[in-house]
């Protein structure tokens, strides 16, 4: 984790801190936090101004609760201010915003020069019947007809159902690391709605703590993968975001279950 607590000093941090967003690095150029999991990063225009998708009150987003905790954002974005890049909204971990339009344009090209580097956990649901997932190795498997590459380590094992992966993507492509542990390792990223992570949730309510803590992350749009790292060399960013609690503890439970 990496912070100046000096340049935070107009940024209400408890006010970010009930929202469950951590602050990782703050200068004048631009912020970089740690988003819960749950929490959408910006709301599309289109969806706002659709009725019949009005959203409830208490789903603030991240733009949202930046703004109103004296957050300064870029404005090159029309659809979400600051938002040089984003997360799912079930993805949890670092994500870094724009203060400036100048800097917004500096970190784009970063962006699109593949300066960035970016690090995941991924909790994954591992078929019992597949032969056993090796320590690391090469996911080459290519995304709507574009090449995408990820390489992965075996963090931890949690029994015979489940293991804890990092993940590195070379490319950055829409949902690529959820689909290369789906496709690529067949071992579906556990509460995933998009890609089979709830198929095996069924074999776990046998535990009482699963039983009823599963549900209750799953509507709350929660999943297993964490953006736990995220570097930009040139410009001094280097940050790390801790797993979430209800994270830990889920693994706790898993553990025991086995």
């Amino acid at each position: 984790q990496c912070q100046s607590p000096a340049s935070t000093r107009h940024v209400d941090c408890n006010k970010l801190g009930v929202h469950g967003i951590r602050v990782l690095h703050d200068n004048p150029e631009f912020f970089v936090v740690s988003k819960p999991s749950g929490m959408v990063c910006y709301h599309s225009s289109a969806s706002s101004n659709n009725p019949k998708r009005r959203r409830r009150r208490s789903d603030l987003s991240l733009e949202e609760c930046l703004m109103s905790s004296g957050v300064p954002l870029s404005s090159l974005n029309k659809e979400g201010r600051g938002m040089v890049h984003r997360i799912d909204r079930g993805t949890s971990g670092c994500i870094v915003l724009a203060k400036s339009n100048r800097q917004h344009a500096v970190l784009l090209s970063q962006f699109f020069c593949r300066n960035v580097q970016k690090s995941y956990q991924a909790l994954i649901c591992c078929d019992r019947r597949q032969t056993k997932l090796a320590s690391e190795g090469v996911i080459n498997l290519d995304i709507d007809g574009r090449p995408a590459i990820s390489s992965y380590e075996l963090e931890t094992t949690l029994g015979a159902g489940h293991s804890r992966v990092r993940v590195r993507t070379k490319q950055g492509r829409r949902h690529q690391v959820r689909i290369h542990c789906a496709n690529g390792l067949q071992s579906p990223i556990l509460l995933d709605p998009l890609y089979n992570g709830q198929a095996s949730m069924k074999n776990l309510f046998r535990h009482e703590n699963l039983k009823a803590t599963l549900p209750k992350l799953r509507s709350s749009q929660k999943f297993c993968l964490h953006a736990e790292s995220l570097s930009l060399p040139e410009l001094g960013i280097e940050c790390r975001a801790p797993l979430p609690d209800w994270w830990v503890q889920l693994e706790r439970d898993l553990c025991n279950m086995n």
